[in-house]
């Protein structure tokens, strides 16, 4: 439990010092999002889930508000708690990934295989790809 005090207190530090938005921030952020376990997400409005989206590589705790139900599904790629969910509430859910990490690791895996397969910028792209392609193609059937 001392190391995600300690985690947490080292992000709190390094997000209160990016406002500057030095390198030296920057790469600090990227540093702590390379060593994280979750991406606490609770959103009062988000209405292109992208960030969700790609925290499903790691796993994320979010709230049901706006889109992310369509980016997030519960406990397939992370947990969705209800719309407006106190502190409390996502603190309750971190303890008990704790304290069952089987459970944890189970989401984690859900969650990378989610990304892998449906939440990631080279799936996204197939898939423009796909529907410009059938519009071309069933433009050139109409000529």
């Amino acid at each position: 439990m001392a190391h995600f005090q300690q985690i947490s207190t080292q992000m709190w530090n390094m997000l209160d010092c990016s406002i500057k938005a030095t390198q030296a921030n920057c790469s600090s952020i990227l540093l702590s999002i390379k060593i994280a376990n979750l991406l606490i997400h609770p959103a009062r409005f988000d209405p292109s889930p992208i960030v969700s989206s790609e925290a499903a590589a790691f796993g994320t705790i979010t709230n049901n508000i706006s889109g992310i139900g369509t980016s997030v599904k519960n406990s397939v790629s992370g947990i969705v708690l209800p719309k407006d969910s106190p502190s409390e509430a996502y603190a309750h859910t971190i303890v008990d990934l704790i304290h069952d990490p089987k459970r944890y690791y189970r989401l984690c895996e859900a969650t990378r295989q989610c990304y892998e397969q449906e939440l990631n910028w080279d799936v996204a792209g197939k898939r423009v790809m796909e529907l410009v392609h059938g519009v071309v193609a069933e433009y050139k059937k109409k000529q």
